[in-house]
């Protein structure tokens, strides 16, 4: 017998009096009386979503962000309380260690809460990582030194931290998963969008709380500028503040515990996952006001196939009116048709299908893309708001005023701009939709951060920098009406019920592994010049052109790869909808009872039949996939006449090398070599249209495919002489012994990647075999822009630099350097060019637009790469050997193989 459930939002207590009710119903009937009795929730029945998962995420935001205001008293109570300066207001050390331990913690929680609600169900996970953040909460408000400093603070705080960012990490696939599986469509995205707006709200209480607390305070603070000691009182007073600050934490996580433990298994888990739809609609009925099931209409739930025991209600089609089936044997049939313990073998099946590789690895690298500069920059707050509202002169300032200003300044600069975008997401998610919010923000923090980077030097230095407040609060509006909210939303709304939280889990993992690289890449980074994290007006701005190049990419791969959850008319699709002809439980249970594995051929394969993947019984065979070569007839003289310029240009690149000893170029040639080989492939199978065989075809594809990463490989070499011939590497973004190993390794990694991928096409006969191989591509693709947009800053950073503060070295060198960087600039944006319209050509696939027309690989590879070729034949760069440091020419490395040379 099992315990009654309590209403969230009022305390009646509902008897299971109609448990039987439902028993000569059949599944599909059962099934449609859930779906049409969550779409029709009145507003009380739905309101508890966004209490329960809003209170929660609440707490998650109040103990992520509350470390900003913390940290400065926890440094000055147990490690610097003798010598308290604002220059050295937070060891270091201690600060990037407590941060990358809770973004690791949260890491952790996502994908084991994830997976865990996969396996065992929501309400099970629901109060246990509430338990732990409480549990966690305690632990660090009552963490001390113990007598004579027994214990160790910062081990302890750790500990707990680490503790606490699991709690933390599992709230987000568990309050994300159950507004959307509870929520009715037509409210679903401002649900969502509510409940994540509570970490604005969070964030903003933190402040708050620290803002009222160092008030009440005041009088036991130090008020004088000139006093650099807290002792006496003002320990305890800063001890006492911390202490309230994260405690107070655990008071709505209090709150929410009950409701979180009361709540019902999310009635799609329990009949989709579980199969159990008797308890699922009995749970629907006692949970919401009580509606007869012959009354219960649903809309725009999706057909079956025949073998996924799934069903389409029109609007009008009532439940009663589906085909009987045996009530005796229907439930027995449902508990042992699947166990969602086999979560694994299920889970790689389901990657294998179309698409949902794809759609999961878009999700997390949007998010990876946001939390990167999110969290790299906002963990980190304090400092970096205290610069953008003083600018460069930071006024001298007692410890209550800097606690206190520490408070406000972020409310200002960051929460007011953070809460104005979370309302703007809320008001127009339906409207203007997830994916057109998510691009439109990525674009503008692209814009703002470039605008911001590159204005910074400039701005800081203003009396009045309130042009830095600005543009730095419409940076938080963006955030927040824009991917902040959207990359939560989407992965709980795309993948069926099966893995939706082990989806989301990993997306939102990604997410904080972006999160935790920028926390070390902001603390460690030498950004050249003497300029490290202590000289927040120095670094700040080169930061912030580095991380654009991070909300490029989550533009590019939001365009590209996140689908839309709306249909052409603008209507909301259901999760049903959304996750029509991803493989079924009943397939997945097929194919794990005949033990496969998705590798190798067995007697049952995953054969293509349309968009989706069925499970059909034949022995040892695959698939042989028709596919055409071409979707023209190509050009014979177009494809010769390339191959002969690329042919010309290598030989005089060749010669050049050769005289000059430029043996740094021989990437370079190997790529001209490569383009040229690729035309005359080409060429062959223009002659032979329409009969093409694939050899040449395959030569083709993967010649002029990888021969730009080729090219890079030597324009990263011709940065490296250039600042060796400048004797300016202290200027460098990049330490100079560096920069070429870290830039070729990263075109080595993309060259790999692109090679796998042209392989595994080369061999490919199962659609499985082509999706993954153009995914291989893909991402090597994407490495190569990656690596390539953060050389051009590189480069535009150290030009800057040079024009800035030219050195006596640089006055006495009589080759025209500026004249090189550019000629750098040029080639870098060719390379660019050329890249982004392979991934858009990739992504499109074979029956795209842009392998539809022949005159886009001319116009956007061969003409581009052609120009990168003759750029350098004119103004080489074996000029500058001869200009090297001391008139010694460097004739014989390749600096690969002589780092220090590098």
């Amino acid at each position: 017998m099992r315990y009654p459930r309590l209403a969230a939002l009022g305390l009646q207590f509902y008897p299971w009096k109609e448990y039987q009710d439902f028993r000569h119903h059949t599944p599909a009937q059962r099934h449609a009386y859930i779906i049409g009795r969550l779409e029709s929730a009145r507003r009380r029945e739905w309101m508890w979503i966004v209490v329960v998962a809003g209170i929660g995420f609440f707490t998650d935001a109040y103990g992520i962000f509350s470390v900003n205001m913390v940290l400065p008293m926890m440094n000055i109570v147990y490690w610097n309380h003798s010598n308290w300066t604002e220059a050295n207001a937070v060891r270091h050390d201690y600060e990037v260690a407590l941060s990358i331990v809770t973004l690791g913690g949260v890491l952790l929680g996502q994908i084991a809460f994830g997976v865990a609600a996969d396996v065992w169900g929501r309400s099970k996970m629901y109060g246990m990582e509430l338990v732990i953040l409480i549990f966690a909460t305690l632990g660090l408000a009552l963490s001390s030194s113990g007598a004579e400093n027994s214990m160790s603070a910062i081990a302890l705080f750790l500990f707990w931290r680490g503790l606490l960012g699991i709690g933390l990490g599992g709230d987000y696939p568990l309050s994300a998963v159950i507004c959307s599986e509870f929520a009715p469509t037509r409210l679903r995205g401002r649900l969502l969008a509510t409940v994540f707006f509570c970490q604005s709200l969070g964030q903003l209480a933190a402040q708050l709380v620290a803002l009222i607390a160092v008030a009440g305070f005041q009088h036991r603070l130090p008020t004088d500028p000139d006093t650099t000691t807290c002792t006496g009182n003002c320990i305890r007073s800063l001890d006492t503040i911390w202490r309230l600050l994260v405690g107070l934490g655990a008071v709505p996580a209090f709150i929410a515990l009950w409701f979180r433990l009361t709540i019902i298994e999310s009635p799609r888990y329990t009949a989709e996952v579980t199969k159990d739809s008797l308890q699922a609609v009995n749970d629907v009925s006692q949970f919401y006001q009580r509606v007869s099931i012959d009354s219960a209409s649903v809309n725009s739930v999706e057909p079956p196939s025949p073998q996924s025991g799934s069903f389409r209600l029109s609007p009008t089609q009532s439940a009663d009116q589906q085909p009987d089936q045996p009530a005796s044997a229907d439930r027995f049939a449902e508990q042992d048709a699947t166990s969602p313990l086999a979560i694994w073998k299920d889970f790689k099946l389901f990657l294998r299908q179309k698409d949902n590789f794809r759609k999961l690895a878009a999700t997390s690298l949007c998010w990876f893309c946001l939390d990167l500069p999110f969290y790299g920059l906002g963990l980190i707050s304090p400092r970096i708001t205290r610069t953008i509202w003083f600018g460069s002169k930071l006024p001298r300032t007692s410890l209550y005023q800097l606690l206190f200003q520490t408070a406000y300044q972020s409310i200002v600069v960051v929460s007011s701009g953070a809460i104005v975008g979370s309302l703007l997401s809320i008001l127009t998610i339906d409207k203007l939709g997830r994916r057109n919010i998510q691009l439109n923000g990525f674009f503008w923090l692209f814009l703002l951060n470039v605008v911001i980077g590159a204005s910074f030097q400039h701005l800081v230095k203003q009396d009045d920098p309130s042009a830095l407040v600005v543009l730095y609060i419409l940076c938080q509006i963006f955030f927040n009406f824009g991917p902040n909210t959207t990359t939560y939303m989407l992965p709980a709304e795309l993948f069926p019920t099966r893995f939706r939280c082990t989806c989301h889990g990993i997306a939102a993992a990604f997410g904080k592994l972006g999160s935790v690289l920028a926390q070390c890449f902001l603390a460690y980074v030498d950004f050249g010049n003497g300029e490290d994290y202590t000289n927040v007006p120095d670094w700040l701005g080169y930061a912030l052109l580095c991380l654009s190049l991070f909300m490029l990419m989550g533009l590019l791969i939001t365009y590209f790869f996140i689908p839309d959850v709306r249909d052409k008319e603008g209507r909301i699709k259901s999760l049903e909808e959304l996750t029509q002809g991803m493989i079924s439980d009943a397939e997945f249970s097929q194919a794990v009872t005949n033990g496969y594995s998705g590798r190798g051929p067995s007697p049952e394969m995953a054969q293509i039949d349309g968009d989706s993947i069925r499970l059909r019984p034949f022995p040892f065979a695959i698939q042989v996939m028709a596919f055409k070569l071409y979707h023209y007839d190509p050009s014979a003289v177009a494809a010769i006449t390339f191959a002969a310029i690329f042919g010309l240009t290598t030989v005089v690149h060749i010669w050049q090398m050769a005289k000059a000893r430029a043996w740094f170029m021989t990437a370079f040639i190997i790529g001209g070599f490569f383009e040229a080989i690729g035309y005359v492939c080409r060429y062959i199978n223009a002659r032979q249209t329409p009969d093409w065989t694939t050899k040449p075809y395959i030569g083709q594809s993967l010649l002029l495919l990888l021969a730009p990463a080729l090219f890079a490989a030597s324009v990263y070499m011709i940065l490296g002489r250039i600042i060796r011939l400048l004797n300016a590497g202290s200027l460098s973004l990049v330490r100079p012994n560096w920069l070429t190993k870290v830039f070729v390794t990263g075109d080595v990694i993309s060259f790999l990647m692109q090679c796998g991928g042209g392989g595994l096409l080369a061999g490919a006969k199962t659609q499985d075999s082509v999706n993954m191989g153009e995914h291989m591509i893909v991402g090597g693709l994407f490495v190569q822009i990656l690596f390539f947009g953060f050389f051009m800053i590189v480069s535009v950073i150290f030009h800057r630099r040079m024009l800035a503060t030219p050195m006596h070295h640089m006055m006495s060198v009589k080759i025209p350097w500026n004249h090189y960087m550019k000629i750098l600039y040029t080639v870098s944006v060719l390379i660019m060019i050329r890249s982004v319209y392979r991934v858009a050509e990739y992504v499109q696939g074979s029956d795209g637009y842009l392998q539809s027309e022949e005159v886009f690989i001319y116009v956007f590879d061969a003409a581009l790469m052609f120009a990168c070729c003759i750029t350098l034949n004119v103004s080489h760069p074996s000029k500058l050997l001869s200009h090297m440091q001391g008139g010694n020419k460097v004739d014989s490395d390749l600096e690969m193989l002589n780092p220090e040379r590098a």
